[in-house]
């Protein structure tokens, strides 16, 4: 019954929010986040009003990024990518969205950092290379994208996104590559998994952290052993 209560609460209070949000997004906005000063849009994840971003940050900053390769997709803000780049972590970062391409770019130019950015629908335009690290933050919700910006939230009314994840995973690996995803207890993580499995993967539980609106977890990505 708590579930069902917190998810008829979540219906009820999100649209609003949803409003609230857009409506102080208006304009473009200078956010600082620890040492890293940020420009965002309505265009992009709001790193200080979605928590995501920042649980990531923190777990990256656990990890020896100096002078290793580093693939961030989904860039949003781009703040995962100039965080690690600030720790000198060779990084690309990729999003399908032109607008997140875009602020990326600009937030790394405004941290005086240097990184790639490539837009490319996952792996499309993306050379086979194997990274050192991979971090995901990925679209969970089964719809499908009408407008840009929706990319960030729909996975397809089938899940296409994870099952061209999976599929191409390999191809950016090596034996010792970190792959880390971040979902939310809003999302149908069995769904995911087993997705997951079709392609010879295990998702591994590395991390979870709640705040007062949801549950997040962070997975390990690893190959299945056969």
């Amino acid at each position: 019954m708590a579930g069902k209560a917190k998810k008829a609460l979540k219906a009820i209070i999100f649209p609003v929010l949803y409003r609230l949000y857009n409506f102080h997004m208006r304009s473009e906005r200078i956010v600082k986040i620890d040492e890293l000063k940020l420009s965002v849009t309505n265009k992009v994840f709001h790193p200080g009003f979605f928590f995501s971003s920042g649980f990531l940050k923190e777990e990256l900053a656990q990890l020896d990024l100096a002078n290793k390769t580093l693939l961030v997709i989904g860039s949003g803000s781009g703040i995962l990518s100039i965080y690690a780049a600030s720790k000198a972590a060779r990084v690309t970062a990729i999003d399908i969205a032109e607008a997140a391409v875009e602020t990326t770019r600009k937030n790394a130019t405004l941290n005086e950092v240097d990184l790639e950015v490539v837009r490319t629908d996952l792996w499309e335009n993306l050379a086979s290379k194997a990274f050192d690290y991979i971090v995901v933050n990925p679209p969970y919700y089964p719809d499908a994208p009408q407008r840009e910006e929706q990319f960030a939230w729909f996975c397809g009314p089938n899940f296409e996104y994870f099952s061209r994840f999976y599929q191409g995973l390999k191809d950016f690996m090596h034996q010792n590559t970190l792959v880390l995803i971040i979902l939310s207890e809003d999302c149908q993580l069995d769904q995911i998994k087993e997705i997951a499995e079709r392609f010879e993967f295990e998702m591994a539980p590395y991390s979870t952290r709640k705040n007062f609106r949801e549950e997040n977890y962070i997975f390990e990505i690893k190959p299945l052993l056969k």
